[in-house]
């Protein structure tokens, strides 16, 4: 199965939103972690679209990856502090991009953090998964935002995209 999250931002502050769910920054890293976990298989392939950890350094995030199912893959977003640290272990992931195109099913699928009016393959009804948004504006019909906040701190499955799309 492939799934898709964004904005999980481990190690980094909480936003009011959060603020509301958590007493404590150890309690949304639990649900987080356990959510994740308990959907995502080590053989699942998951799309990380961004603002995963916003530690400065790399071992706390190092750990966390270690310990998080599935085959990772991430699309950089505006606050991944760990990857600016050069000792971190890029092969973590499967890769590190800015953007990238994922063909499934026939379905040009574009993963970008963050929410955009037109992306390659627009015209020909391509899709966009984003995160950056903490809330759920829908903006257009064909991309869906896939940040935690939105989705009960759990990542989701293509399938619920594309059945949510369609």
């Amino acid at each position: 199965m492939i799934y898709f999250t964004s904005d999980t931002h481990f190690f980094g502050s909480m936003h009011a939103k959060r603020k509301l769910l958590f007493n404590e920054y150890a309690d949304m890293h639990k649900t987080i972690f356990d959510n994740w976990n308990s959907v995502v298989n080590n053989n699942d392939d998951i799309y990380i679209i961004g603002d995963f950890s916003n530690e400065k350094g790399y071992i706390k995030t190092t750990e966390l990856l270690k310990n998080l199912n599935g085959n990772k893959y991430l699309i950089k977003g505006s606050n991944d502090k760990f990857l600016e640290n050069k000792k971190f272990d890029y092969s973590l992931f499967n890769f590190v991009k800015d953007y990238h195109v994922l063909n499934f099913e026939n379905k040009k699928i574009i993963l970008f953090h963050y929410p955009i009016l037109e992306w390659e393959g627009y015209h020909q009804n391509s899709i966009l998964i984003h995160g950056h948004w903490h809330q759920d504006k829908k903006y257009n019909t064909r991309a869906f935002n896939v940040a935690s906040d939105i989705h009960n701190f759990t990542p989701v499955s293509i399938k619920q995209i594309l059945n949510n799309i369609n």
